[in-house]
């Protein structure tokens, strides 16, 4: 009788670091060809990179999401192959969870967004003329960037990140690893991942590891993705309503 197959921490990482790599190729491609198209169309000038920036850095950072998640994705089943209904991706929390475990989950994601928004950024607010970071100087320009990014944050980020930071690595890293340095572990990468937007403002962090932190309690408390994605979805719908309202 064969054993099943068990996601090792070494494949874990491979995987987390194919994800990235994915990022990187996809996002440098993005940029250098907008940065090309735009040169070629409108000709250089004093603010090329400035307006390049707005105009690639939303598309990119959704294409790399996208193309990364899928990279990891195709990786994971070749370690967990087999029928997904049948529960070959179990282990890393592919499976149903409770109405009322989502409905918690969803809670305490508007919960943390609402202390981050009007307590922590309420009481650090940003002096005039404070320079953003790449991504939140795209999303302040409004328009499409803004649309973009509300896709970014709502459907595509949610699912891909808990896939591969509370699913693969945390799951991973498990089989060696004690529950408090995978847990540990996997939060500094999911903080480190966020750097721009931290690098940027530094409260953010605060934010990010309420979060990363948030979700990974879901994940081992119902041994399932999906309170943790509604938890992430549900912190960021608070901050993309407070950014269009922002907006208007």
């Amino acid at each position: 009788m064969t054993s099943a197959p068990v996601l090792r921490p070494k494949r874990a990482f491979v995987v987390f670091l194919a994800f990235l790599a994915a990022q990187l190729v996809v996002g440098a491609s993005i940029g250098f060809g907008g940065g090309l198209w735009y040169v070629l169309t409108y000709g250089p000038g004093p603010h090329v990179a400035a307006n390049v920036q707005r105009a690639v850095m939303v598309p990119a950072v959704l294409a790399g999401e996208i193309i990364g998640g899928i990279v990891a994705f195709r990786m994971t089943r070749r370690t967990l192959s087999g029928p997904i209904g049948s529960g070959a991706l179990l282990s890393i929390g592919w499976s149903r969870a409770r109405a009322r475990d989502v409905l918690l989950a969803s809670s305490a994601g508007v919960a943390l967004a609402l202390l981050y928004l009007f307590g922590l950024v309420a009481g650090s607010r940003p002096s005039p003329g404070h320079e953003w970071g790449p991504l939140a100087a795209a999303v302040s320009s409004g328009g499409w960037p803004l649309h973009a990014w509300a896709v970014l944050a709502l459907v595509v980020a949610p699912p891909v990140e808990e896939f591969v930071f509370r699913g693969v690595l945390f799951t991973g890293l498990r089989q060696s690893w004690s529950l408090g340095s995978a847990g540990a572990f996997v939060l500094l990468l999911f903080v480190a991942a966020h750097f721009s937007e931290i690098a940027s403002y530094g409260p953010a962090v605060i934010g990010v590891a309420l979060v990363g932190g948030a979700t990974l309690v879901a994940r081992i408390a119902t041994r399932s993705l999906v309170p943790a994605i509604a938890l992430h979805a549900s912190y960021n719908l608070c901050l993309v309503v407070v950014t269009y309202l922002s907006a208007v």
